[in-house]
């Protein structure tokens, strides 16, 4: 449990880093404005938190 929990972790951190990177570069080419949405780095960076383990959990444990 304490493995899932601290994958999760690590997961969304850097799936948020990323998404925060690049919605700022996109809007920034994009737009000409640098800025970036929490509200579409957020909850991407929650799925990919909770699957990203899980998909770890699975492939481990068939083997």
């Amino acid at each position: 449990m304490k493995s899932i929990l601290i994958s999760f972790i690590i997961s969304f951190l850097l799936t948020l880093v990323v998404n925060v990177i690049v919605i700022f570069v996109y809007n920034l080419v994009a737009h000409g404005a640098g800025r970036f949405d929490w509200g579409t780095a957020i909850p991407l960076a929650i799925v990919f938190g909770f699957v990203l383990p899980l998909t770890d959990g699975w492939r481990t444990r068939r083997r």
